[in-house]
Formats: structure tokens, C-alpha cells, sequence
């Protein structure tokens, strides 16, 4: 079995996840086309460095590690393997938004690296997001940004 064959079982297996974050990349266009045709509204949606989301979400990625880890089969696994990507999706959207955040507006020199980084280097870079939104549950990075304004109105746990 080669490693094409493998990774089309991969998709098969997570579809569902990445039907969820399809999902929801739809759901944000449409209530963007919605305000902004209906309403009239200028700014639809907030940008994406205040993009978070509630901080007790992270047991679904627990629940899916632990699936994981347990010796399971079948749909067990199936199920953990989408609670992981689907939870991945979102803490690497939720670590994007804090790294924007604490760098502040990147000017034309930081998006020309981020266009030359990124395509080569796309697995540490998610990997990296991740972690990073994933930390900003418990420490809250972007309260502790340089202007002390969380702008994410969460909590913390």
C-alpha cells in the first residue's frame, strides 16, 4: 500500500471533521454576505486576530487524544481522529489570531515571509498555530499582548 493509498484512507476516515470546518468557512461567508448586503454593514465580520472561541472547548480535544491514546478500534478511533482535526482546525485558526495580534499590523516585508515560509514549511507552521491557540486557552496570550487589551473577551479556564 502506498503512501497516496494511505492518505486518501486518511481523508476518508477525518471527513467528517473536515466537513465540520467547511462548514463553518460557510457559515462565516454567508453571515458576511448577509450583513453586508442586508445590513449595510461595513465591518461584518471582527478581525481575524479577535477570533477566539469558549476556553471549555478544548476537552472535545481531550476527549479525542484520549480516544487515541486508549486502545480502541473501529469507531472509537474514527471518532478521536475527528475530534482531534476538527479541534486542530480551530486552535490553529484561534493561534493565527493571537499571532496577528501580538505582531501588530505585518507590513509588506512580513507578508512577503509569510508567502515564502508558509508553502514550504506548512507543517511546522500549523503545527506551530496550533500550539499557540492552544496555549492562549490557559494563558491567554493576547492579554498579555504589548497593549494589555485581550480583545478576545474570554476568561480563561
Amino acid at each position: 500500500m502506498g503512501p497516496a493509498h494511505r492518505l486518501a484512507e486518511l481523508r476518508a476516515m477525518v471527513y467528517p471533521a473536515l466537513l465540520g470546518l467547511a462548514s463553518l468557512a460557510g457559515l462565516a461567508v454567508a453571515w458576511f454576505a448577509f450583513q453586508r448586503i442586508v445590513r449595510r454593514e461595513p465591518r461584518p465580520l471582527a478581525a481575524l486576530r479577535e477570533f477566539w472561541f469558549r476556553d471549555e472547548l478544548v476537552w472535545l480535544l481531550v476527549a479525542g487524544i484520549a480516544l487515541l491514546v486508549l486502545p480502541a478500534e473501529g469507531g472509537a478511533l474514527r471518532a478521536g481522529w475527528n475530534l482531534v482535526v476538527f479541534m486542530a482546525g480551530l486552535y490553529a485558526l484561534r493561534g493565527l489570531g493571537v499571532l496577528l495580534s501580538l505582531a501588530g499590523m505585518p507590513g509588506r516585508a512580513g507578508i512577503l515571509l509569510a508567502a515564502i515560509v508558509v508553502p514550504f514549511l506548512y507543517p511546522l507552521v500549523v503545527a506551530a498555530t496550533v500550539m499557540v491557540g492552544l496555549t492562549d486557552t490557559w494563558v491567554d496570550l493576547r492579554g498579555r499582548g504589548p497593549s494589555g487589551d485581550s480583545g478576545s473577551g474570554a476568561t480563561g479556564s
